[in-house]
C-alpha cells in the first residue's frame, strides 16, 4: 500500500516541527472504505480487559510475580532502568504475562528520545508488544501542527514495523538508521497509537492501523480526564465512537483509564473498548505494598472481573491458575 507523500520528519530529540514538512494527506474515514468489518475485527484478540500498568519498582514487582497477570504495560522510561539493571522483558516479568511497551506520555516537553533509541531499546527489551513513537498533542496547537503531530505519529508507528520485522529499507524511511540497528527481526507486534480529536486529524493513524495490519489499537485517554489540558470524559467517548465509525469497529484498548463502573468509568464506552491499561485503579484495589501474595490475588481476581464486565469482553484471568506457583520475584539492587 503506497504511504507517499510522505513528511520529512526531524529525527533530532527536539520535536520540533519542519516548516518543509510535506502534508501526509489522508481521507478521514479512509479504512472504512479500504477494510471492511471481516478483515478488521480478529477473532481471537491478543489483550484485552485490565492491563495493569507498572512502573520499575520493588512493589509492582512483587504484584506481578505473586499476581501474574495476563498482560502488563511499562513506559519507554522505565524500560531503560529495567535494561541498565541487565535485564529484559523476559527475565523481568512472569512468563504468563504479555508485556505491552509504551511511549505515550501527556507533556510533549517531558520527553526526549530519538526514533533510533526507540529502536534500540525495543530491540534489546524484546515485548511482546509496543506502542510506538508518540507525539502528544495540546490545545493550544494549531490544526495544522496537531495533524502533522498525527502523520508523525503514523509513519512512526508503520517504520517500526518495519523495522522490527526485518524489513527496513534505508531508500524509503522517514528516520534513517545505523547499521547495527538494522538487524534480525524481532517478534514484537506493534499496536499503532491513534492520536487527534478529529477525523481528519486521526486519518493518518487510522491508516497506520490497516498498513500494519494491526489486530488491535490503542487511544490514549489521560489527557482527557485532565482538567490542565481541557480535556474530558464525553469528548473521550465521543472520539472513541468516532473510531469506531471510521474503523469499521477496530478494537481498540484506552490508556490511561481503568475504573470499570464510576460515572466517567469503561462501562459507558463503546463495543470497540475491548482493554484498558491504568496504573492508579489497580494499585488502590489491590495495595501491592501491604498486601500478602494471596490478598493481591483476590484482589486483583475480583477487579478483574469488574473490568471485563464493564467492557463485556471475557475474563482474562483465574488466581486458582497461579496460585501454586512461587510468588517471589528476584530482588532489585
Amino acid at each position: 500500500m503506497d504511504l507517499t507523500p510522505q513528511p520529512t520528519i526531524d529525527t533530532t530529540d527536539h520535536r520540533t516541527v519542519s516548516e518543509t514538512d510535506e502534508p501526509w494527506e489522508l481521507t478521514p474515514g479512509i479504512v472504512d472504505s479500504l477494510l471492511p468489518p471481516t478483515e478488521r475485527v480478529p477473532e481471537v484478540l491478543p489483550v484485552y480487559g485490565a492491563i495493569p500498568r507498572v512502573e520499575h519498582q520493588q512493589a509492582h514487582r512483587d504484584f506481578l510475580w505473586a499476581v501474574r497477570p495476563p498482560a502488563a504495560m511499562v513506559s519507554i522510561k522505565h524500560v531503560r532502568r529495567i535494561l541498565k539493571r541487565g535485564e529484559t522483558a523476559e527475565t523481568y516479568f512472569p512468563p504468563e504475562t504479555d508485556v505491552i511497551t509504551t511511549t505515550t506520555h501527556a507533556d510533549p516537553k517531558s520527553f526526549r528520545i530519538q526514533f533510533s533509541q526507540e529502536v534500540a531499546l525495543i530491540q534489546a527489551f524484546e515485548p511482546d508488544y509496543h506502542l510506538p513513537w508518540d507525539w502528544p498533542l495540546t490545545n493550544e496547537m494549531s490544526e495544522d501542527h496537531r495533524i502533522e503531530y498525527c502523520q508523525r505519529v503514523a509513519r512512526g508507528a508503520v517504520e517500526m514495523d518495519r523495522v522490527l520485522g526485518g524489513h527496513y529499507d534505508s531508500d524509503d524511511v522517514d528516520h534513517p538508521l545505523p547499521t547495527p540497528l538494522v538487524s534480525e527481526p524481532v517478534e514484537t507486534t506493534i499496536i499503532p497509537l491513534i492520536r487527534g480529536d478529529t477525523p481528519t486529524e486521526r486519518a493518518p493513524c487510522e491508516f497506520s492501523v490497516a498498513e500494519v495490519d494491526a489486530p488491535i489499537a490503542a487511544k490514549y485517554g489521560s489527557h482527557y480526564m485532565s482538567r490542565a489540558t481541557g480535556g474530558n470524559y464525553p469528548a473521550l467517548r465521543e472520539s472513541v465512537e468516532e473510531i469506531h465509525e471510521e474503523t469499521n469497529g477496530q478494537p481498540i484498548i484506552v490508556i490511561g483509564l481503568l475504573s470499570p463502573s464510576d460515572r466517567y468509568g469503561l462501562c459507558d464506552l463503546p463495543d470497540n473498548v475491548v482493554g484498558a491499561a491504568g496504573l492508579n485503579q489497580w494499585i488502590s484495589r489491590v495495595s501491592p505494598r501491604e498486601s500478602s501474595p494471596d490478598e493481591m490475588r483476590a484482589a486483583y481476581d475480583t477487579f478483574e472481573q469488574e473490568v471485563a464486565e464493564a467492557l463485556d469482553v471475557p475474563p482474562s484471568y483465574d488466581r486458582k491458575e497461579v496460585a501454586h506457583i512461587e510468588s517471589t520475584p528476584p530482588e532489585l539492587d
